[in-house]
């Protein structure tokens, strides 16, 4: 009887192995592609509930329109303002830059402050973007940057105003690197036939490009 019992089961496992790794090569690639679609799946999920920083700024642009009175002290007017893609009831200020020419800090954006747009307390709501990440204002008054230092007070001249860049900032998220307000959009302003006024694309700030030290 056991040796009976010892043959049926030599005969058997050959016939279980070849039908486990048949079982398996068959199972195996079904398998691999259902983690792969799972895997796909959850990545889409998650980048269109939270996207990236960098996505979600691309996505930021707008136009502005500046007059300058060439006064004693110079006088700025943003004229018209529109934005879309912002981030969504972001709080705003609203700058503008001189040329920037400090290779410490690249950026087209990254010039000294000329000029200021922020909201006085209790007005905040005014220079807010909306819950759909769009924003517009016409006819506000720049007041000159009293934080200017000796030496950067001579980039306060009317003929600069076609090297200048406007700059739109979040007010509510700081920049841990240099402390200031992260820009939204911003763009160079462009002067025509009239040397008082001016208009900029907005867009955001490109990222310097790195050169390498030989």
């Amino acid at each position: 009887m056991q040796k009976d019992t010892d043959d049926r089961l030599n005969t058997e496992k050959p016939f279980q192995k070849k039908s486990r790794a048949t079982h398996l090569r068959f199972l195996l690639p079904r398998l691999g592609l259902l983690l792969l679609a799972g895997a796909v799946t959850v990545m889409m999920a998650a980048q269109s509930a939270y996207g990236t920083t960098e996505a979600k700024a691309q996505k930021a642009s707008g136009k502005a329109t500046v007059t300058l009175a060439d006064k004693q002290p110079l006088q700025a007017t943003l004229n018209s303002l529109t934005i879309s893609g912002a981030p969504l009831n972001a709080h705003l200020i609203i700058h503008i830059h001189a040329k920037n020419t400090d290779p410490q800090t690249p950026g087209l954006c990254k010039g000294p402050i000329l000029f200021i747009i922020k909201a006085t307390p209790g007005q905040e709501a005014k220079l807010q973007v909306d819950g759909n990440g769009k924003f517009s204002a016409k006819n506000l008054q720049f007041t000159v940057n009293n934080e200017l230092k000796p030496d950067q007070q001579a980039l306060l001249n009317a003929k600069d105003f076609g090297t200048w860049v406007v700059n739109v900032h979040n007010a509510d998220i700081i920049n841990p690197v240099d402390n200031k307000p992260v820009s939204i959009v911003c763009g160079p302003i462009k002067v025509g036939a009239n040397a008082t006024k001016g208009a900029a694309k907005l867009k955001p700030d490109p990222k310097p490009k790195v050169i390498p030290t030989p």
